[in-house]
């Protein structure tokens, strides 16, 4: 039997050899690509004419590839994103900023699937706009929105699994009025909805209390007419975009700028009431309405106006 050669020079060999393909293995696990770099091939992430899935940094991701799952509307911006990846697929948080080198989101990513932290910032304020955690490509738990400008909060929206489950709070886009208050419970909602140009009450996910529907109010003067329609278009615009909420009659100068119409339910049931506008009687045409709504509620609903009754009743309201 031969005798193994322990020398000092052998055994330092030996241990820089080691060292060195330790080195080369640590490395190979931290290296960082273009994303031009890569290739995907069966939904992994390959370097390009790489036999082995991709692991380490890929950098200059487009925001379109990330957030597929759940959040995609959330991040259509300019800029790129870096990924960990890890075995071909984003494994970690990926961190996106804008062409100005400012962050504007982080998603938390674990075996190639959405699954943690989700935040957006606004580039231009650098406030937070948008908080939640995704589980298995939906919202669970409680999603926050912020208008972007102020910071203050205008959404706060509970999940389990991608369906709202507790409490569903949201605000105008100044943060400052709140608007929908409901709390659901096996799909089901209870509380106070107004929203665009309606305002609803809920039991148990049934019409309860009053329904309203409004529109602006067409007979005051023009230039008020203009000033809140202009007003309310930009509300619905802004809270689209920011996802708070907005509520006509609390957008016009005075309450006889809208039109609005009750009716009143009971447990999902419609009640037996008037069916008048219930604008400020100040204007003409609510004046008559609520006139003619109480003639057929004492003679019936079906019971007919004279032409004569009418004009004199417009008579009386101007």
């Amino acid at each position: 039997m031969s005798q193994i050669n322990t020398s000092p020079t052998v055994i330092i060999t030996a241990t820089k050899l080691l060292l060195l393909s330790g080195l080369l293995a640590l490395q190979g696990c931290s290296q960082e690509i273009d994303a031009r770099q890569a290739r995907v091939e069966q939904g992994l992430i390959y370097k390009k004419d790489a036999s082995d899935p991709f692991s380490g940094t890929l950098t200059n991701v487009g925001p379109n590839e990330v957030g597929r799952e759940y959040g995609g509307q959330f991040l259509a911006f300019d800029g790129g994103c870096t990924a960990p990846v890890k075995n071909g697929m984003f494994d970690g948080v990926v961190s996106c900023k804008n062409p100005k080198g400012k962050k504007i989101a982080e998603v938390t990513y674990s075996q190639g699937h959405e699954d943690g932290a989700f935040k957006v910032w606004a580039p231009d304020t650098d406030n937070l706009m948008l908080s939640m955690t995704v589980r298995g490509g939906f919202p669970d738990g409680v999603m926050e929105r912020f208008n972007p400008k102020s910071g203050k909060i205008i959404s706060r929206i509970a999940y389990a699994a991608g369906k709202k489950a507790g409490q569903e709070k949201q605000w105008d886009i100044t943060g400052e009025t709140l608007l929908i208050d409901l709390t659901w419970e096996n799909g089901a909602q209870t509380g106070v909805s107004r929203h665009d140009d309606r305002e609803e009450h809920y039991k148990a996910g049934a019409y309860d209390g009053i329904w309203k529907m409004c529109q602006l109010n067409r007979s005051i003067p023009f230039e008020r007419l203009q000033t809140n329609y202009e007003k309310a278009k930009v509300y619905a615009a802004m809270a689209e975009q920011m996802g708070g909420s907005y509520f006509l009659p609390a957008l016009v100068d005075s309450p006889s700028g809208v039109e609005c119409t009750e009716t009143i339910y009971k447990d999902g049931t419609k009640q037996a009431t008037p069916l008048a506008a219930t604008a400020s009687s100040s204007t003409p045409d609510a004046c008559l309405d609520a006139k003619i709504a109480a003639f057929r509620k004492e003679n019936g609903p079906d019971a007919p106006v004279s032409d004569d009754v009418i004009q004199e009743w417009k008579g009386q309201c101007k």
